[in-house]
């Protein structure tokens, strides 16, 4: 099945009482939740969801996770605004639950639409279309929270860096206290978690980032 544009995250599974399991799951874009049953006699499919995307102007790197995901036939698709859905090629297996896949054929400034189809079983979907800006040069930016706000177990920042070297993502509560922390380095656009899987408490907040000297900072909400 298709779903609207936007990232699907935060699955939960519940059995049906009659062997199967019910999935929902969450799309940012269209900020609604789905359901769908999965009996116990048939495929279980695999829910692979983007985790992170790193965009720089030679380059998209992108990184889907789910349960056994290196056992999935899975290829990767891409647009633009004025172009079809094209096959452009196969991910790899990073790990047993990840599929890793890099796009070297982009134009720097062009605007870009990913989405993972996959067949498992004889069953073929494809998943929510995630749109990557590839920068023209790399520059410093903090774009903030994707969504904002955000669920407080799923946090995702947009981010770029314009050049290699340390830098730092950081999480504030409104009196100044560090929340959450994660080094990050390599110049590019792209997208990352903040939270490693911990629930972070719902409020308002205050994103920062920093390198070289330099420091950005952007509010940020949090919702249950």
């Amino acid at each position: 099945a298709l779903y609207p544009q936007g990232l699907q995250y935060d699955p939960r599974m519940a059995p049906d009482g009659t062997g199967g399991v019910f999935v929902v799951w969450e799309n940012d874009a269209a900020g609604s939740q789905y359901a769908q049953r999965f009996p116990g006699d048939g495929v279980t499919a695999t829910l692979l969801s983007l985790v992170s995307t790193d965009a720089q102007p030679d380059r998209v790197t992108l990184l889907w996770q789910g349960d056994g995901a290196a056992n999935v036939s899975a290829a990767v698709e891409r647009r633009t605004a004025s172009s079809d859905w094209q096959a452009i090629g196969t991910p790899a297996a990073d790990g047993s639950d990840r599929l890793r896949y890099e796009d070297r054929d982009v134009v720097p400034g062009t605007r870009y639409a990913y989405r993972l189809r996959t067949t498992q079983g004889g069953v073929t979907q494809a998943s929510a279309e995630t749109w990557v800006d590839v920068p023209a040069v790399a520059r410093f930016a903090l774009a903030g929270l994707c969504p904002n706000p955000a669920s407080a177990s799923n946090l995702r920042v947009s981010f770029s860096l314009a050049e290699e070297g340390p830098a730092r993502l950081e999480l504030l509560d409104v009196t100044g206290r560090q929340v959450a922390s994660r080094p990050v380095e390599g110049a590019g656009a792209r997208v990352e978690r903040l939270d490693a899987g911990a629930r972070v408490p719902a409020g308002l907040y205050w994103l920062r980032l920093t390198q070289a000297g330099r420091t950005l900072v952007r509010r940020a909400v949090v919702t249950d």
